[in-house]
């Protein structure tokens, strides 16, 4: 078989199995690049040398996702028995550095909707309102482009998330307010969409990148999606009291050791500790 066709019946029966847009587009895109590498070539004759060296050429950070889409495509060619040896079996995880994402600080919050303030007057009400329902609720970039309507209650998000759970997240009184107004003077389409392009179709993840690529050039603050989540759930767990089940049900993680990262000691109180207690003051 093409390696063409396979990576056509992988995409069909990803479809079929309801997996997220998201996912859908990194197979695309991912394997795509693999067929490009190299070439439409018979499954069959695809070797483990051949997946390592490309990916030896992928951008470092990519690396676990190329990975992860490869290894799903011949999994499934040897589960559909159109492959007999699985030439990935024996293919490693590329390492990569854990990078620290740092929270937003105030004042980058406060520059970011300054900037989404100033936009077009058929944009400032949308990025404004994409931008605090971010960073308001820690939603996903895919859960807020799959927001339709009826998802959007006066003072709660449905969110239909990952592997098609769902979850209810109440809303703070001052984004129930921006939610509703946007719903009011925002394009008319006939989509089911809540966010919407000008044109009145609906939000992509494509144009949500330039959104943001609009917002951190503008602000100067590098910002996307995941930073802003990132910074919920930091600033939630700052607070005195925070539970980490609450922010778990929240954020939608399905192990909890996702929500412990964030219940950790700040920065600011880990400065607070060193000034009070460091054997360096015994010196002064």
């Amino acid at each position: 078989m093409k390696l063409t066709d396979a990576i056509d019946l992988l995409l069909i029966e990803g479809k079929s199995r309801r997996l997220s847009p998201r996912t859908i587009e990194m197979y695309v895109e991912k394997l795509g690049r693999l067929r490009q590498y190299l070439g439409d070539v018979e499954t069959s004759s695809i070797s483990i040398h051949q997946l390592r060296e490309f990916l030896s050429t992928v951008p470092i950070r990519s690396g676990p996702r190329y990975y992860q889409c490869i290894r799903r495509l011949f999994r499934f060619l040897v589960s559909e028995e159109l492959l007999e040896k699985n030439p990935a079996l024996r293919l490693r995880r590329p390492r990569v550095r854990e990078l620290v994402i740092e929270p937003l600080t105030g004042d980058e919050i406060q520059r970011l909707f300054a900037t989404a303030r100033s936009s077009m007057p058929q944009m400032r009400l949308r990025d404004t309102t994409i931008l605090a329902t971010l960073l308001g609720t820690g939603i996903r970039a895919g859960e807020l482009i799959a927001l339709r309507d009826e998802d959007v209650r006066v003072h709660s998000l449905l969110i239909n998330g990952k592997g098609d759970r769902q979850r209810i997240i109440p809303l703070p009184l001052k984004l129930s307010r921006m939610l509703i107004k946007y719903r009011a003077l925002r394009p008319q389409g006939n989509v089911a969409a809540f966010f919407r392009k000008r044109t009145g179709e609906a939000l992509s993840y494509n144009h949500l990148d330039v959104i943001f690529r609009r917002l951190s050039e503008a602000s100067r603050v590098k910002v996307w999606p995941h930073r802003c989540r990132h910074t919920f759930a930091s600033a939630f767990m700052s607070e005195p009291g925070a539970n980490v089940l609450a922010l778990q049900a929240i954020c939608g993680w399905r192990v909890l050791a996702m929500a412990n990262r964030y219940a950790k000691v700040s920065y600011a109180a880990l400065a607070a500790s060193m000034d009070a207690h460091s054997p360096i003051n015994a010196l002064l």
